[in-house]
Order: C-alpha cells, then sequence, then structure tokens
C-alpha cells in the first residue's frame, strides 16, 4: 500500500488544490458506496459478529483492538474465532490460518493475530463464517469489513484516530475517507478514539450521541533495551506513532526508516538496516506487526516491541460483548 498524499491531512485542509480537483471523484466513489450497502442483503450467522472498522484509508489500530475483543470474549466463556481478508496475502480463502503460513500467504495481521487466536482468512466474509462456525467458534470477531454488506454484523465498533480523524474530510481520492461520515455513523454501535488528547474532536468526525471510548496503545519497550542506542524501522500506517512510543518509552533512538504500510521488506532492506544499526553500535526495532513480515533469517537480530493496549472504560466494552445474542443451535 502506497503513503497517503499529504493533501489527505487535516493540516493541508479541504480546499488544497487537489482535493478540489478530485471532488466530483470523490462524490461518485461515495456515490457507489452507498449504491451497494443499501441494496446489499447481509447474510445472518448462525453466531454472533462482532465487527472493528474504520472510515479511512490506512491503519488506525484495528489489529490490536480485535486482539482485545478476542481476548475478552474468550474470558467470558466464548470460543471467538478472528475473520479476516488477509490483506496483502495470496490466499483468497477460505483457510483457517496454520504456523506454516507465511505473512506472504495470508497477510501480516492474520500471521500476527493466530500467535494467539484461531483466524480465519476470507475474502468472502459469509464463507469465512461458515468455516469459523464448522471450526467450532462461538463468536466471530471481523477484523475492517466496515464496509462490506456481505455478513450481518450484530456490534459494530468504528475506530477513529484521535489525532488525524477523518484527515481532510473529503471521500477517496480527494480524501481518505471511503464513505460519508454521517452514513457510516448509523451503522455504528460506538465510537473508539485511538490516541489523541482527551478534551480534543478529531478533525472533521462529525458530533454523534454513540457510545465513545478513548483506545491508548503504548509501545512495551524491554528494560534491559533501554539504556542501549537503537535505530527503527516500520510499515504500518503511520510509522511516526511507533517512532514516538519508542522515544516516550525512553528509547534513545538515532535512525528511523518509514516503509508503506504493509511493505514486503526485501533480503537487500534487511542487509542495509541490520548493517546501518551495527555502524552505530545500535540494537534494531520493530512492531511485531512488521516483524511477522520477516522470514526467520530475517528476523535473526531484530526484536519485536509489542504494543500495550489500553482503555479509559473498559467496562462499556464488556457490556457490549456481553449484550451478544446467543448462538443458533
Amino acid at each position: 500500500m502506497i503513503s497517503p498524499p499529504r493533501f489527505w491531512s487535516a493540516k493541508e485542509g479541504r480546499h488544497h488544490p487537489l482535493a478540489l480537483l478530485l471532488s466530483p471523484l470523490g462524490g461518485i466513489y461515495g456515490a457507489a458506496v452507498a449504491r451497494k450497502l443499501a441494496k446489499s442483503v447481509p447474510e445472518k450467522a448462525p453466531i454472533p459478529v462482532i465487527c472493528a472498522g474504520n472510515i479511512t484509508m490506512g491503519g488506525v489500530g484495528k489489529t490490536p483492538f480485535v486482539a482485545e475483543l478476542a481476548s475478552r470474549l474468550s474470558a467470558m466463556g466464548h470460543t471467538p474465532f478472528i475473520l479476516t481478508r488477509g490483506y496483502g496475502g495470496s490466499l483468497t480463502g477460505p483457510v483457517r490460518a496454520a504456523p506454516e503460513h507465511t505473512a506472504a500467504e495470508i497477510g501480516d495481521e492474520a500471521r500476527m493475530l493466530s500467535c494467539d487466536h484461531p483466524v480465519i482468512v476470507s475474502r468472502d466474509r459469509v464463507e469465512g463464517a461458515k468455516l469459523a462456525h464448522d471450526e467450532g467458534a462461538s463468536a466471530i470477531v471481523m477484523d475492517d469489513g466496515f464496509q462490506n454488506p456481505g455478513l450481518h454484523k450484530d456490534v459494530t465498533f468504528l475506530l477513529v484516530d484521535g489525532e488525524t480523524g477523518l484527515g481532510n474530510g473529503r471521500i477517496f481520492p480527494a480524501g481518505p475517507l471511503r464513505e460519508a461520515p454521517h452514513a457510516a455513523l448509523t451503522r455504528a454501535a460506538a465510537l473508539v478514539i485511538v490516541g489523541g488528547r482527551e478534551e480534543h474532536q478529531p478533525p472533521h468526525l462529525p458530533e454523534s450521541a454513540l457510545p465513545v471510548m478513548r483506545m491508548r496503545l503504548e509501545s512495551v519497550v524491554p528494560l534491559e533495551r533501554l539504556g542501549q542506542p537503537a535505530h527503527a524501522f516500520s510499515g504500518i500506517g503511520r510509522p511516526e506513532k511507533f517512532f514516538k512510543g519508542l522515544e516516550t518509552a525512553g528509547v534513545e533512538l538515532l535512525e528511523r526508516t518509514s516503509f508503506p504500510d504493509h511493505h514486503m521488506f526485501t533480503e537487500e532492506e534487511i542487509a542495509r538496516l541490520i548493517a546501518r544499526a551495527a555502524a552505530d553500535d545500535a540494537q534494531l526495532l520493530t512492531t511485531e506487526k512488521d516483524f511477522a513480515r520477516l522470514s526467520p533469517d530475517q528476523a535473526d537480530g531484530i526484536t519485536p516491541i509489542p504494543a500495550r493496549l489500553t482503555l479509559d472504560n473498559p467496562a462499556l466494552l464488556d457490556q457490549f460483548l456481553a449484550s451478544l445474542p446467543e448462538p443458533v443451535r
């Protein structure tokens, strides 16, 4: 995935010349999405489906939130399966993720999530839900799929970046939006604001009566790593968040290298990163999501840094999960 253009940002504004030029195409794109959603009749699975999605292109923190949903459902006695498209992978599915699957086959998110939870990869979400049910799932956590009308969702959480919000507020390709915000809000049960200041309303996010939770992600750096200089690299939606998190945790960051989201690293790129870190006698750090895309040979000598998720109102999340409909026997 390519990096988003600068004129998509809230800082550049709605009136950037390119945003204005592309605005008619955004209207066409938005109308097509609305028409698709309006005409579709979602198929209801025999088990409850919880969706975590967003309305902007790029990453916002869905993957750790999906893992949190699965963990909380497990604690409640459910057998949750995560259902994902497997973005960046070659397999169309439906297939259950297995340890021998690589990120090139099932995508980095599916590979990372499958370390802790059962994961079904399927471009066809309805067929994926059927496989999850057949494999023994009592609930499905759908990673993304907010604009996918094929499968009925019992509860949908809409994630919004607390800093960048909805960017310049325009629909693709004039901006980062996948659809009109007001229409999206009508399909959500709650908003999850990821990062940002608590008193700050994310840019271009309409006022809403939806319940709101705030979520934060913090880098968990092992104590033995804090006293050493470091280089870091990342190819996620917003790599600068990872770099800032390392510095906040106390890492002396000498060099940072950004790649496009879901970037598949070449042997030459990794060798170059390792050589530069060695020249500075520095450790080489990356995210767990990036680490999932490395081969065993590439991963040697690179430290993945996990992220810790915190919610300001976990009881509200548990309330939604506890109210899920019973599976159909």
